[in-house]
C-alpha cells in the first residue's frame, strides 16, 4: 500500500502483480516490471549526461533555499513559484498531486505552504531526482517514483494537480490531463507550468535533433525515455482549447511575448489553467 503524510490510500499496490514495488531512500517506487528494467538502464545513461552538464545539485545546504538561488533555471523556477503563490492566496490543506516533481523543490515549498502534497516522477537520484527528498529539513511529502502515464491508478482525489514544466514531454499529454481532470475533487484545478509555444519550428528542431542524435552516438539509448511531442506551436493552442485549458499569461512574461512577436523562432511563454 502507498499513502500519503496523512496515512490516506494513494495506490493499493497489492493489487498488481505485475509491478515492482519499494520503498528507499524516503521514496516509494510503483513501476510496471518491463518499464522498471528499462528505465534503470535509461536512468544511469541519463545521470552520466547530467554530471558531465553539471546539472546534478550535489551540495545538500541548498535544497531548503531552492528555488532562490542563482542561476537561468532558477529564475525561471522562482516565476513559477510567484505564479503559484499568487493563485493560491490563503488557502490551506489542499490535496495536490505535482506531476514531473524532479527533485521535490515545488512540492517542498507546497508542503512549507500548509498544504498534502504527493511528487511523482520517473527520477530518483539523490541529487536530480526525487532521492533529493532526504536533503530537506521538514519533507512532510510523499514521493512516488512512477509512470506518469499511470497516474489513473492513484485512488485519492486532489485539490489541484501540477505538471511542471513537463508536458510537452508526455508520451501523451492531452490523454494523460483527461486522466489528471479524472482525480479531480469538485471545483479542483489544473495548473500546467512552462508552456512554451514556437510561431516558426526550425530552430528548435534542429536543436533537439542534433541533441537526440549525440546522446543516441554516446549512450546508445534515445534522448527520452518515452517519444515525445518536445515542443507546441502555434496551431497546438487549439488542443488546449479543446480541453478546458485556459492559456494565461502574467506580467513577467510580457518579455517573451515580445521577443516571439518580433523573432518568430523565439516561443511565447504561458501558464495553463483548468477549474472542474
Amino acid at each position: 500500500m502507498i499513502t500519503d503524510s496523512k496515512g490516506t490510500l494513494l495506490i493499493n499496490s497489492d493489487k498488481y502483480n505485475d509491478h515492482v514495488y519499494d520503498y528507499h531512500l524516503g521514496v516509494y517506487t510503483f513501476l510496471e516490471t518491463n518499464f522498471d528494467k528499462k528505465l534503470k538502464d535509461y536512468l544511469k545513461k541519463l545521470k552520466q549526461f547530467r554530471e558531465l552538464r553539471n546539472e546534478r545539485l550535489k551540495d545538500p545546504t541548498i535544497y531548503d533555499q531552492l528555488p532562490h538561488i542563482k542561476g537561468n533555471q532558477w529564475n525561471a523556477r522562482k516565476r513559477d513559484l510567484k505564479q503559484i503563490e499568487k493563485l493560491l492566496k490563503e488557502t490551506k490543506n489542499l490535496d495536490i498531486l505535482e506531476i514531473g516533481a524532479w527533485n521535490g523543490w515545488l512540492s517542498n515549498r507546497l508542503s512549507k505552504m500548509g498544504h498534502n502534497v504527493t511528487a511523482i516522477d520517473y527520477f530518483m537520484d539523490e541529487y536530480d531526482g526525487l532521492a533529493a527528498k532526504k536533503h530537506y529539513i521538514d519533507n512532510n511529502w510523499t514521493a512516488i517514483q512512477m509512470d506518469v502515464d499511470e497516474i489513473d491508478v492513484i485512488k485519492k482525489k486532489m485539490d489541484l494537480i501540477v505538471f511542471n514544466n513537463n508536458f510537452s514531454y508526455l508520451s501523451d499529454p492531452f490523454t494523460i490531463l483527461k486522466k489528471a481532470k479524472a482525480l479531480l475533487k469538485d471545483e479542483g484545478m489544473i495548473f500546467i507550468l512552462g508552456l512554451a509555444f514556437f510561431s516558426e519550428t526550425t530552430h528548435i528542431n534542429n536543436h533537439f535533433s542534433k541533441l537526440i542524435v549525440k546522446y543516441k552516438e554516446q549512450y546508445g539509448l534515445d534522448l527520452f525515455v518515452k517519444p515525445c511531442k518536445m515542443y507546441f506551436t502555434e496551431s497546438d493552442k487549439t488542443l488546449f482549447k479543446k480541453s478546458g485549458i485556459q492559456l494565461k499569461w502574467f506580467p513577467w512574461f510580457l518579455k517573451s511575448q515580445i521577443s516571439s512577436f518580433f523573432y518568430k523562432n523565439k516561443p511565447a511563454f504561458f501558464f495553463g489553467l483548468y477549474k472542474k
